[in-house]
């Protein structure tokens, strides 16, 4: 296990008869002994600043969750529970460690603050869910599961939400509620029938039309800008790629007719230009095409990773995340912004932190980003010329998910206190931030309807994640997606021209 600046290796060895851990330089010199005792001490992993270590042993007659400084010194219990507690991973923001343990009876996934409080057991099923894995913005967690008699692997929101089995990475990200012009209908992928399908409902609430009811994974659909069409990510041809269908889910067809993996579809707001992401040479690389697959062209460079495309509201940027570095531990996620003719790359953020899900102010003159800079998820500020970079809000716990209200005079976001996450609003200048929700479930992902009035949001308060439409001031919330399966990527219809 490499250490975050990349110089050092934490390992396990048992030289001495029993497994102890030991850290070495990168080029294998200096090998120094950690743990000392006749137990077992084993999957070692740093912390984000590279600090500590923690690890898990049997010193006390039984696996349990330990720390200690990145030296060996202060080798304590973080936490011992009544059984097997393994596998520790360090969240990317410091705060937390997810492991599993069978205290319950099976393996199920748990979280606890560094200092030992908040255990909080995240995965809830009869079956053995373990060893887990922390997405780099520490928003999602990857974890194996024999729920369906194999064992495979699957990911999840950190609140329970989107549980979904890895059928490819590229379909693991939850993505924000997106409100059609008019406010009147949401896309979003649904899990009932056993597989993700897109699914539509009405903004009150109103029974649900099935798009696609295909055996594989269809997911993250997405508007055309005159409502009369969807595109979305499918694996059905044995990769994932991008589709079209009508607004009524008839004439489903492949729409980028390329032997690579495609997916992030987004339509310019002009509706003139598609934004995707295509697999070239091992990276992910952003490219635009006209709306029917036609006239692609290549924006980002090969040697720059591209993910998340987001639009400028005048249809003349994108904004999206790239990364940087060689081996994992020197790896660097940035925010860029590029005009539509690949021109004019701006690289807004520069720091040795996760700066990811950028969103654009109505005016396009801002963006507001996620990022671990801090040692934790807080949402971040700059120009979209680079300039003016600055912590957006002074809100308490983890915040991501932001978006901008229509008028541009309030962002939505979520911010994870006590280990609950709810919905908040800020000014657009980060002040008077004021929660919207407050239940013992999770909520996320606002998105706000056109007129401003409504904010979308996902949350597992009665069972599986759902979608829910609530009030701009947080009263009034009603479940809109049925309640027989878990739903995510709500996207509103555009209003006809």
């Amino acid at each position: 296990m490499w250490s975050p600046g990349g110089n050092r290796m934490a390992f396990v060895s048992n030289r001495d008869g029993n497994g102890e851990i030991y850290v070495m330089n990168a080029d294998g010199t200096n090998q120094t002994r950690l743990t000392n005792n006749p137990a077992d001490d084993g999957f070692p992993d740093w912390s984000p600043d590279g600090s500590r270590i923690v690890f898990e042993s049997d010193r006390s007659g039984t696996y349990d969750i330990w720390l200690m400084n990145a030296d060996g010194s202060d080798q304590q219990m973080l936490y011992g529970g009544p059984g097997l507690d393994v596998t520790p991973k360090w969240s990317p923001g410091g705060d937390r460690i997810a492991f599993g343990s069978n205290q319950s009876g099976n393996t199920d996934v748990y979280f606890i603050n560094v200092d030992g409080t908040g255990l909080r057991r995240v995965v809830r099923d009869l079956a053995a869910d373990g060893d887990p894995e922390w997405s780099p913005d520490g928003s999602r967690i990857a974890f194996y599961s024999d729920r369906d008699g194999l064992r495979e692997m699957y990911k999840m929101n950190i609140d329970g939400s989107g549980l979904q089995k890895m059928a490819s990475q590229q379909l693991a990200t939850l993505e924000a509620p997106a409100w059609s012009p008019d406010g009147t209908q949401i896309i979003f992928s649904s899990s009932r029938n056993g597989n993700l399908s897109i699914e539509g409902v009405r903004s009150g609430g109103s029974p649900t039309s099935l798009y696609t009811d295909h055996p594989s994974t269809d997911a993250s659909p997405a508007w055309s800008a005159d409502g009369s069409q969807i595109i979305f990510d499918t694996q059905r041809d044995g990769q994932l790629s991008v589709y079209s269908m009508n607004a009524d889910g008839t004439s489903q067809q492949r729409l980028i007719a390329d032997p690579r993996e495609s997916s992030d579809p987004v339509l310019s707001p002009d509706g003139s230009l598609l934004a995707f992401v295509t697999v070239h040479d091992g990276n992910d690389e952003i490219y635009t095409s006209k709306p029917d697959g036609s006239g692609q062209v290549r924006l980002t460079d090969p040697q720059l990773p591209s993910n998340e495309p987001v639009w400028s509201p005048d249809s003349k940027r994108i904004a999206f995340t790239g990364t940087t570095g060689g081996l994992p531990s020197e790896k660097n996620t940035d925010v860029y912004v590029v005009n539509v003719d690949g021109s004019g790359l701006i690289r807004l953020t520069d720091d040795v932190a996760v700066d990811n899900h950028p969103a654009w102010s109505p005016d396009g003159s801002r963006i507001v980003y996620q990022s671990t800079a801090a040692g934790k998820s807080t949402l971040q500020e700059v120009g979209s010329d680079g300039s003016g970079q600055h912590s957006f809000v002074d809100a308490p716990g983890q915040q991501a998910d932001a978006d901008w209200s229509p008028d541009g005079k309030l962002v939505a976001f979520s911010s994870e206190v006590d280990g609950n996450r709810d919905i908040y609003t800020a000014n657009a200048d980060g002040s008077n931030p004021t929660r919207l929700t407050d239940t013992p479930e999770a909520d996320s992902s606002p998105a706000w309807s056109p007129d401003g009035a409504l904010i979308a949001f996902v949350s597992g308060r009665d069972g599986p994640a759902g979608i829910y439409v609530m009030n701009a001031d947080g009263s009034a919330p009603a479940r809109v997606s049925p309640t027989d399966g878990s739903s995510s990527d709500p996207v509103w219809r555009p209003a006809a021209p």
